[in-house]
């Protein structure tokens, strides 16, 4: 799914990405490369989750979660520039998914941000909690990609 903002008037120039590292996730990341203007940027965000930073495991199960976060971003940066023309940048954020993304969108000129859509345990019609929650606070553009999407691209 892809809605468009009114004042889109071109292909974006700017992208997040949400990145779970999901089927999902991966998928969207695949669909907006596809559009994104040449040359353009795009962010891949991460949201972890805030009971890492509260009162959740013990800090060096919380240090493995962040370095490997840290070093797929990275991974999955290279992978994006070197396939795509585009620049890649990443940033991990904590708490919950929306609010933080919207957060980021708000302190950033975003075009476009695009996320996944898991159907494991939704049907085919329905959004997902996050995307749904994304339509009603995104002010930009938004595409929701399934997991899915992957097979059929391939």
């Amino acid at each position: 799914m892809l809605g468009v903002a009114l004042s889109a008037r071109s292909l974006p120039e700017t992208v997040v990405v949400g990145i779970d590292f999901s089927r999902a996730s991966i998928a969207a990341l695949n669909a907006a490369a596809a559009i994104i203007h040449p040359g353009g940027s795009l962010l891949l965000a991460h949201v972890s989750p805030h009971s890492l930073s509260r009162r959740g495991p013990p800090a060096t199960l919380c240090a493995l979660y962040n370095d490997s976060v840290h070093d797929s971003l990275a991974r999955l940066q290279k992978h994006v520039e070197s396939t795509w023309d585009v620049r890649a940048e990443s940033v991990v954020m904590s708490g919950a998914v929306v609010p933080e993304l919207r957060m980021l969108l708000h302190a950033r000129s975003i075009d476009l941000l695009a996320v996944g859509k898991s159907s494991d345990l939704q049907t085919s019609v329905s959004l997902g909690s996050v995307p749904t929650a994304l339509t009603r606070v995104a002010e930009c553009s938004l595409l929701v990609a399934p997991g899915e999407f992957l097979d059929r691209a391939n």
